[in-house]
């Protein structure tokens, strides 16, 4: 004889924020990110989050990974913009995390490196916590998971690479880990060495250049522009891309 307790009211508080939705049915969305915007609750952050405006805007959202994570499917960093999935419910969120895991759903990202990198390559390295700094993920051999970056060029700049990023793996921080591991941190990363740290070693007449290209973007380059997948439940391949934000386009 089991008593299960009435389910534990939610402290998330639905909240109108404007949303640029790119794709919905009654089964799932795919919003288009704001740089700065936290993907669900956590510590220090309980509103003014992605999830706090999924919950005013949608009627219906999966709750698999609890009240603070509704919907959400995958995450994408704070100041990283671009698509994100939504599922309205759980089978709909079970299946997708099902096509994540199996690596079937196509994720492309637009970065701009710092200094210059191979037209085409592959990181191949385990991330895992950070053995110094805890709140930060590092290429480690320990307590880490497999983590592969495919990358292609797609401009030449005087300091930096603009790359097309894709993602066999979704490690946390994977793409920002994987590039400064390689001594290329994405431009603008304060966590990763893509702002002052990477800079010191530049020549004194690009010095200019690089300080007003960082006033102008005080976040990452990096923009998750490209999602490609096969739909649950209508069985049909479903394909979304997303101009660069503002802010990125200045940068170039």
């Amino acid at each position: 004889e089991i008593n299960i307790p009435p389910p534990k009211p939610s402290d998330i508080v639905p909240q109108e924020i404007p949303l640029d939705i790119r794709f919905e049915d009654e089964y799932l969305a795919v919003i288009n990110k704001a740089a700065g915007m936290v993907v669900h609750p956590a510590a220090g952050n309980y509103s003014g989050t992605l999830v706090n405006a999924l919950m005013h805007h949608f009627q219906n959202l999966s709750r698999r990974g609890g009240d603070e994570r509704a919907g959400i499917v995958h995450r994408l960093d704070k100041n990283t913009s671009g698509l994100l999935l939504v599922a309205k419910d759980d089978r709909v969120h079970a299946a997708l995390q099902e096509a994540l895991q199996k690596r079937e759903i196509k994720r492309n990202y637009s970065a701009l490196v710092c200094g210059h990198v191979e037209k085409e390559g592959e990181i191949d390295a385990p991330i895992g916590r950070s053995l110094k700094e805890r709140r930060k993920m590092a290429v480690t051999n320990r307590a880490s998971r497999e983590a592969q970056t495919m990358y292609s060029r797609t401009e030449r700049y005087r300091l930096y690479d603009l790359l097309d990023v894709s993602l066999r793996t979704g490690r946390t921080h994977q793409i920002r880990v994987h590039f400064a591991h390689i001594g290329h941190p994405v431009f603008g990363d304060p966590e990763y060495g893509g702002r002052e740290k990477w800079h010191k070693g530049i020549f004194a007449n690009e010095k200019m250049l690089a300080k007003k290209l960082l006033e102008i973007l005080p976040r990452q380059a990096l923009h998750s522009r490209k999602l490609e997948f096969m739909h649950p439940i209508k069985g049909a391949q479903v394909v979304i891309e997303t101009e660069l934000p503002d802010d990125f386009k200045n940068i170039l």
